[in-house]
């Protein structure tokens, strides 16, 4: 049986230093995030990892999954809001988006269009 862990938080306006700019505090936060996956699987046993995959945290929260599922047998699943989901992003963030849906282990559409609580919905799935 597996075990699931899902992350949500800020959006990059909402941390409260200059998100990606501030280097020193940005690498603090993504280590003490990799740590805390970490814990999750080792500790807890989680081996399914479900990301928004919203800018944010939900971005790194996924890329982090990825990089250990080298080293962990862990699966990575993308819930997708919506299907136009990145249609108000800059270029570099749809890029690491269609990275990480590209090497995402599974993809769950939660709803067929936008709408303005598509991101609240839960799924059946779940």
């Amino acid at each position: 049986m597996s075990k699931n862990c899902c992350c949500t938080g800020h959006r990059p306006k909402g941390f409260p230093y200059r998100y990606g700019i501030d280097t020193k505090k940005h690498s603090a936060y993504l280590q003490a995030l990799l740590q805390k996956i970490k814990i999750a699987i080792n500790r807890y046993g989680i081996t399914d990892f479900i990301s928004g995959i919203a800018l944010g945290v939900d971005l790194d929260f996924a890329e982090t999954v990825l990089k250990l599922r080298n080293k962990y047998h862990i699966a990575l699943e993308c819930a997708v809001c919506c299907p136009n989901q990145t249609a108000k992003w800059h270029d570099f963030d749809i890029s690491r988006y269609n990275y990480i849906l590209k090497r995402a282990d599974s993809i769950t559409l939660v709803s067929k269009s936008y709408s303005r609580d598509c991101m609240l919905r839960e799924t059946d799935i779940w």
